[in-house]
């Protein structure tokens, strides 16, 4: 779902998401200045006046939350690390995964990208995966213990 967001400039070349769809951003004075800075080599330089707020438009998964995904950075990181998957937009198990932490997100991704193994060990890890993404009530909170975790970490260079 494409979704309209507005950013606010926070210094130092970071932005904050404010506000998604037209009715909360008509709600904002886009015609507001301040001032901007960068950071270079640990210098603070000052680049002057430029608006306060930029609109962008991000392609949302249909099964992402607009509210939370402006709210918490961590389930933004997950939804962007998911949309690699190419049927991200519609596999509404993909949602429990951006529950997880953004390493256990990240070897998630990182194991259903790949559509064969050659080793069986990853291959029963992934039908771990997808048995814990199917499963309605599951028995864990992770798919994966801490130990496969950092197999498939040191395996695909994941870093955490």
């Amino acid at each position: 779902m494409k979704l309209k967001v507005a950013y606010e400039y926070i210094g130092y070349d970071h932005e904050r998401p404010v506000a998604y769809g037209e009715d909360e951003i008509a709600k904002l004075d886009l015609t507001a200045q301040t001032i901007h800075y960068s950071v270079w080599c640990d210098t603070i330089v000052e680049r002057g006046m430029d608006d306060k707020y930029r609109i962008s438009e991000i392609d949302l998964p249909a099964w992402a939350d607009p509210k939370r995904w402006m709210t918490d950075w961590q389930y933004r990181s997950n939804c962007i690390e998911l949309q690699d998957l190419p049927d991200c937009d519609t596999n509404p198990a993909y949602a429990k995964l951006a529950e997880l932490s953004e390493v256990d997100c990240k070897v998630a991704v990182a194991l259903l990208a790949v559509k064969r193994f050659k080793n069986p060990f990853f291959e029963s890890l992934r039908c771990q995966l997808e048995s814990w993404l199917h499963d309605t009530n599951p028995k864990y909170t992770s798919p994966l213990s801490y130990k496969q975790r950092d197999a498939v970490c040191r395996s695909y260079h994941i870093r955490y």
